[in-house]
């Protein structure tokens, strides 16, 4: 991987003219930092520059993150332009409805921004820019802190927390996990149990190696119970507010109706929370809770689908629910498939076929798979149907298993 050289100079040309100089030569001081307490459902301890400081940090931040956004994993979604938490979470539902059968690994990391050795910093650092005024720029700003780890509060410390993490990220990808991270809250899918506890306990021990704990309140469950993730609910067919949210949401109309707000102080004030509830489906929570005040955003752009109708949408070839079964639950078994079609799930492509087993033809059922090898076959073979098939897993040349049918 080629390290980035010679960004000294463009952080002095972002600087202001007034402070320029002194980047250009170096000979910059920094003042203490400034200390506070931040309660956001926990307290927070929060570093911050003073005015002073931030006239130089803003133009490192500026230049830092341009170029290191670009080797930030994929699966990384907190403090990125164009990848914050809405993204996120449709990169879950994604997730969610394609291991619907499976389990997931939710994990948080303790302390992360306090746990984040300087060495290991600067050394990971290193590894992606050789400009040596930079690294020498940003390890006389760590080391002026006057506690350990990284600073909440300085403008630069989300995108060097982003990028400690991203040879994590790419070792959770060559594993082949379906993986999202929001700084450090983790979540991985995997197809059974047995896997995600294996999955958990690697992730502890890579994540020791980088001197990082995961918090004992680490999640295994099936995802059919619903992934518990940044303050949503997702299930593989609908998502909703977590519970603390929704309690939120609850009080803040009771206090705003209790104060007698009128219907603009309450849109303003409420608007945060239609923003969650917009982006779930959340309209039965609207209703109940908001009742005839749910009028102040009838103007705001709702594309709403009611959870039943998108329930009815997923029961191809006129079956049941019932009727649908698992790829898995059909490897090394002889299946009778008489149909296929392409469909959209989720404005995801997939393909959907119904079958039954030789021996219980008038039994049917159907599954839907998201496998590009086996909906290329489904297509092909489309004119031969019914025809008897057996689904098999292999290994390819790269080492990695996919399913196919014989």
């Amino acid at each position: 991987m080629r390290r980035i050289g010679d960004i000294w100079q463009e952080i002095v040309r972002a600087t202001p003219e007034t402070r320029r100089k002194e980047m250009e030569n170096e000979t910059y001081t920094f003042h203490p930092l400034r200390h506070m307490y931040v309660n956001d459902r926990k307290k927070r301890s929060v570093w911050y520059a003073n005015n002073a400081d931030k006239e130089i940090l803003a133009p490192v931040t500026k230049v830092l993150s341009q170029h290191i956004i670009p080797k930030l994993s994929g699966h990384t979604y907190s403090s990125i332009r164009d990848r914050g938490l809405m993204s996120m979470l449709a990169k879950v539902e994604q997730l969610a409805r394609r291991h619907a059968e499976g389990y997931y690994v939710q994990y948080d990391i303790a302390k992360y921004y306090d746990s984040i050795d300087h060495t290991r910093l600067l050394e990971c650092l290193s590894h992606y820019i050789k400009d040596a005024k930079v690294l020498t720029f940003v390890e006389r700003r760590l080391k002026a802190c006057p506690v350990g780890g990284l600073p909440i509060g300085l403008s630069f410390s989300s995108y060097l927390a982003n990028l400690f993490l991203t040879d994590f990220d790419r070792w959770m990808d060559a594993e082949g996990f379906d993986y999202v991270r929001y700084m450090d809250d983790g979540l991985v899918f995997c197809r059974d149990k047995e896997e995600a506890v294996a999955c958990l306990e690697a992730i502890t021990s890579r994540l020791a190696a980088k001197g990082l704990a995961v918090k004992k309140n680490a999640r295994v469950a099936p995802v059919g119970s619903g992934v518990i993730y940044c303050g949503f609910k997702i299930w593989p067919t609908h998502t909703l507010l977590r519970k603390n949210i929704r309690e939120a949401v609850k009080r803040r109309h009771r206090t705003l109706e209790r104060r007698g707000a009128d219907d603009e102080m309450y849109k303003r004030r409420m608007a945060p929370y239609f923003g969650w509830m917009l982006h779930t489906d959340s309209w039965h929570l609207m209703r109940k809770t908001m009742g005839e005040r749910i009028r102040v955003f009838e103007h705001n752009i709702m594309e709403y689908k009611r959870l039943k109708d998108k329930k009815i949408e997923q029961n191809w070839f006129a079956l049941p629910k019932e009727a649908r079964i698992s790829i898995r639950d059909i490897m090394g078994k002889d299946v009778v498939i008489f149909e296929s079609q392409e469909v959209e799930v989720f404005k995801e492509r997939k393909c959907a076929f119904r079958f039954a087993f030789p021996d219980r033809e008038d039994e049917m059922h159907y599954a839907i798979t998201r496998s590009e090898v086996i909906m290329d076959r489904l297509q092909k073979d489309a004119a031969a149907w019914p025809a008897v098939v057996t689904f098999l897993e292999k290994t390819g040349a790269n080492g990695r298993k996919y399913v196919c049918y014989e």
